[in-house]
């Protein structure tokens, strides 16, 4: 039996943590661990760019070993998130969402202590900061880095009225209002270097007038004035389609789903039918992206669900958990569905 240098040298370690530590100890020396690896692919990297090399083999490597901390610890927060990060590097952001996706969960329930607060707001952090780096390539990663810290400041917020007195929650919620501005102006930056490169004759003034209109819409259903929140959203789009009618066929303007927003808002507002309509809306338009696909699914499930359509509500879970299968929310309607159907 082969055993892999990988799988060797985080054996040894464990048993050295297991022989003098209890379960919260062996976390910490995990945790050290990571960092050890963590730091020695920076410095892997740093020397082989300096040196005009290649650094795939380092990275490879390095998710070997976090990997075998993992089967070690499934708790090791810090371990699960450069795994995440290093598949980035290798721009499989499939790994990469169902790493970062699998620590948010973890805490999902119980995000109390200052240290688990701390890891959930680096997994949404480097998460986001991920999808930033990828727009330099693929403009549409501004937009999914967007959702991800709209997703950590609902998930936040949601904690603070559990704990309004956290610090530490507070100062999260302010950190993601802000990237999320700074995701703003990077990506009306790469737009406007997009546009002179390409000579586009459109107008910049529309384009950046859609991201405002997107950006006081998204602030009114924060502050829970939903009929404002559409009043801005209806304008964004008609200006959007007005511009895609102008233009050449088959012309994408990457502006932030609208319709998906749109159903966000309705669902909140308590108007299920009108969120259905905007959701499969979303759902026509480029439905082989991931990101689009499944936060309009989860909309699609909540909706159907509060309408009582639970063949439909079924169909959605099972979809979503095709997609991501730590999904909690779509866990949990099934459960309910199945509950149900046995009473009766």
């Amino acid at each position: 039996m082969k055993i892999s240098k990988n799988a060797l040298f985080v054996s040894c370690f464990i048993f050295y943590s297991s022989s003098f530590a209890q379960d919260a100890d062996k976390r910490d020396k995990c945790e050290t661990m990571a960092t050890e690896i963590t730091l020695d692919l920076q410095e892997a990297i740093f020397k082989n760019r300096m040196s005009g090399k290649g650094f795939e083999k380092e990275i490879d490597e390095a998710i070997g070993k976090y990997r075998e901390i993992l089967k070690a610890e499934l708790d090791c927060f810090y371990a699960q998130i450069n795994l995440a990060k290093a598949y980035g590097l290798k721009k499989n952001y499939k790994k990469a969402d169902e790493n970062f996706r699998a620590v948010v969960n973890k805490m999902q329930k119980n995000a109390i202590k200052d240290k688990e607060i701390f890891f959930k707001q680096d997994a949404y952090r480097e998460w986001g900061f991920m999808y930033e780096l990828s727009g330099m390539e693929d403009i549409k990663g501004y937009d999914i880095a967007k959702r991800i810290y709209n997703e950590a400041l609902h998930d936040f917020s949601k904690m603070l009225k559990k704990y309004p007195d956290n610090v530490m929650i507070q100062r999260s919620i302010e950190e993601f209002k802000n990237l999320k501005k700074q995701v703003f102006n990077e990506q009306s930056e790469r737009i406007k270097e997009i546009k002179q490169q390409k000579g586009e004759v459109l107008s910049a003034d529309l384009y950046f007038k859609i991201l405002e209109l997107c950006e006081a819409a998204d602030a009114f259903y924060w502050k829970g004035n939903y009929e404002q929140s559409i009043e801005f959203y209806e304008k964004a789009l008609k200006t959007k389609l007005g511009i895609e009618q102008m233009s050449p066929e088959g012309f994408y303007l990457p502006i932030p789903s609208i319709y998906e927003s749109m159903g966000n808002v309705y669902k909140k507002w308590g108007k299920y039918k009108k969120a259905i309509k905007f959701y499969e809306k979303q759902l026509t338009l480029h439905p082989e992206e991931m990101p689009e696909l499944l936060y309009s699914r989860i909309g699609l499930m909540e909706c159907y669900f509060a309408v009582k359509n639970f063949d439909q509500v079924k169909t959605e879970c099972e979809i979503i958990l095709k997609m991501d299968p730590e999904n909690k929310r779509a866990k949990k309607y099934l459960e309910e569905i199945k509950k149900a159907e046995k009473q009766n």
